[in-house]
C-alpha cells in the first residue's frame, strides 16, 4: 500500500454492537503495522443493505448518500470493511444509487494480505495450529477466495485444513443474513452445526471466517453442541500473532 493512502475503517453494525472484538482487532494491527487511518465514528451509519433486500429502495438511497457524503468529507482513498455485506453495498450497490465516488472499497482480508505482502505485518507462532477457514456467502459471491487464505497461511506452523465446501460451493453457515436464524433457527443452527461438525472431524482446533455474522452464529452453533472448536474471526486471530 502506498505510504500516503488515506484509509477509512467502516465498522458496521454487527462488529459495533454484537462483535466488538473485530474492530478492536482490526485497530490493534493497523496501529501494529503503522497504518494511519480514521473512522466515522457517530457519523457512520448502517450501509442499508437489509433495506435494499427488503425493498425500501429509497430508504436505502438515504443511508447510502449520507455514507458517501461522510466519507468523501475525510478525503478518504480507501474504504475497509470487516463486514462482507457492507463490502458489496459499498463497492457494488451504492454506485448505483449515488454519484460515482472517488473511493475504493476492500474487504479487510484485503488489507491484511497487502501489509504482510510489503512486510508492513509480522506475525509469530510457536505453537503448531489446526486451523480451517469458512467462506462467507458474500465473499464467495465476491469471488474473494485467496486474501482470506493467504493471510491465515501466512502465521508461522499452520496446517491449513480444507473443508469440502468451499470456495464457490461454500454453503452457508446458517446465519443467512439473519434472517435465516431469526425465522428459522432450527434450520439455522442445523446447518451451522454442519460446518462445526466437518471442521472438528477433520481435526481442526480453529474455525476462522471472515464474516461478523458467520462468528456470531458459528460460535453460538459451537457451544450450542458443546463442542471444542474455536471459532474466531479472521483480524482477531491475526491479532493474536503480532511479531515484535
Amino acid at each position: 500500500m502506498q505510504e500516503d493512502r488515506k484509509l477509512l475503517y467502516f465498522v458496521g453494525c454487527l462488529p459495533s454492537y454484537w462483535a466488538t472484538e473485530i474492530p478492536n482487532a482490526v485497530v490493534k494491527i493497523l496501529k501494529f503495522s503503522n497504518v494511519a487511518f480514521s473512522v466515522l465514528g457517530p457519523d457512520e451509519m448502517c450501509c442499508g443493505a437489509p433495506l435494499l433486500r427488503f425493498g425500501e429502495r429509497d430508504y436505502f438511497e438515504n443511508l447510502a448518500r449520507h455514507n458517501v457524503n461522510m466519507i468523501e468529507k475525510l478525503s478518504a482513498e480507501t474504504v475497509v470493511t470487516s463486514c462482507p455485506a457492507c463490502y458489496r453495498t459499498l463497492k457494488f450497490e451504492y454506485p448505483e444509487f449515488t454519484r460515482r465516488s472517488n473511493f475504493d472499497v476492500k474487504h479487510v482480508s484485503e488489507i491484511l494480505f497487502d501489509l504482510i505482502k510489503e512486510d508492513k505485518l509480522k506475525l509469530t507462532n510457536e505453537r503448531k495450529l489446526k486451523i480451517a477457514y469458512h467462506d462467507p456467502c458474500e465473499l464467495a459471491s465476491s469471488k474473494l477466495f485467496e486474501p482470506p487464505r493467504e493471510v491465515i497461511r501466512s502465521v508461522p506452523n499452520i496446517d491449513f485444513i480444507k473443508l469440502d465446501r468451499e470456495k464457490e460451493e461454500t454453503w452457508c453457515c446458517g446465519g443467512g443474513g439473519g434472517v435465516l436464524r431469526s425465522l428459522f433457527p432450527e434450520l439455522a443452527f442445523s446447518m451451522g452445526g454442519e460446518l462445526v461438525k466437518e471442521a472438528a472431524s477433520k481435526g481442526a482446533e480453529r474455525l476462522i471466517t471472515s464474516c461478523p455474522l458467520c462468528l456470531v452464529h458459528l460460535k453460538q452453533t459451537a457451544r450450542k453442541m458443546m463442542s471444542g472448536l474455536k471459532v474466531e474471526d479472521i483480524s482477531v486471530f491475526i491479532a493474536n500473532f503480532l511479531g515484535r
